[in-house]
């Protein structure tokens, strides 16, 4: 009786733990599709702004203005679809200043949109170099940062959820250790949840690195030493070094940084001090 008690104990840790594993990995899945969403919504509103620049004729710019109203709504719709993800912590604190960043590229969009309608091109033109421009930057970072926070999140919450399935199978050993027919059912479980386990993992993992490749800008990954990990197909292009060439090196070795405005390199770079995502 006590044999089977302990084993049912033990059969309801590890049911329970790997439930909440697959919860953790399908959320992540719904967030890493939020975000590329994201991505996209916020390109095509950009490229809309673009088509109000170059509206010619009267009916050129009503067709822009219809494009770009169309943008705007699938743009607003996937920005709702991140506030509505269930985060906390540093995933909560990443998606919100997400938003924040959301809501000014929006607005600065909308302002510029505002006066092309007016007839006044250059006041749109400034407004668009000197503000859009950088808010659309900000908004892409923001997203970048809410996938590392994702990540790191979904990671320390799987390995709490493996710990819990170890205590089980412990709780199991032990009343496997009576009985050579429980042993043998440890060992079947061991296998398949261990294996189930690190192949949600590996698709989590490869999910974000799809969406890395995807992603229209040049990324570069790094370590806590600024040492490169991961180099998007935009970055290769841009930078001509494959992933496997660059990996290991200095991010500044590989991706130097000019001021505009005195023309000298800049040799310390943001984002080498800790792991980080490099937007280009």
């Amino acid at each position: 009786m006590a044999l089977t008690g302990l084993i049912a104990l033990g059969l309801v840790r590890i049911e329970t733990f790997n439930t909440q594993v697959n919860a953790l990995t399908l959320a992540q899945g719904r967030k890493i599709g939020t975000i590329s969403e994201l991505f996209l919504a916020n390109g095509q509103r950009a490229t809309f702004i673009d088509g109000l620049f170059a509206a010619g004729t009267e009916r050129g710019r009503e067709a822009a203005h219809a494009q770009y109203r169309h943008g705007i709504e699938q743009f607003t719709g996937a920005v709702e679809k991140l506030r509505d993800l269930p985060v906390s912590g540093a995933e909560e604190a990443a998606r919100d200043e997400a938003l924040a960043a959301a809501d000014e590229a929006r607005l600065l969009g909308e302002r510029i949109a505002d006066l092309l309608a007016k007839g006044q091109t250059a006041a749109a033109s400034e407004l668009n170099l000197t503000q859009s421009v950088l808010a659309d930057s900000r908004f892409q970072e923001t997203l970048y940062l809410v996938l590392e926070a994702n990540q790191a999140t979904t990671a320390r919450e799987i390995a709490a959820a493996n710990e819990g399935m170890r205590a089980g199978f412990l709780l199991i050993g032990a009343g496997g250790i009576l009985a050579l027919v429980a042993g043998a059912v440890i060992a079947w479980l061991v296998i398949r949840t261990v294996s189930d386990t690190q192949a949600r993992l590996e698709r989590g993992k490869e999910l974000a690195e799809v969406t890395l490749h995807s992603i229209v800008d040049g990324v570069i990954t790094t370590d806590a030493a600024g040492l490169i990990e991961y180099m998007n197909p935009v970055a290769e292009k841009y930078l001509g070094w494959t992933t496997a060439q660059a990996r290991g090196m200095q991010l500044s070795a590989v991706y130097r940084v000019i001021d505009e405005r005195s023309g000298q390199p800049i040799e310390t770079l943001p984002g080498t001090e800790a792991p980080a995502l490099t937007p280009m």
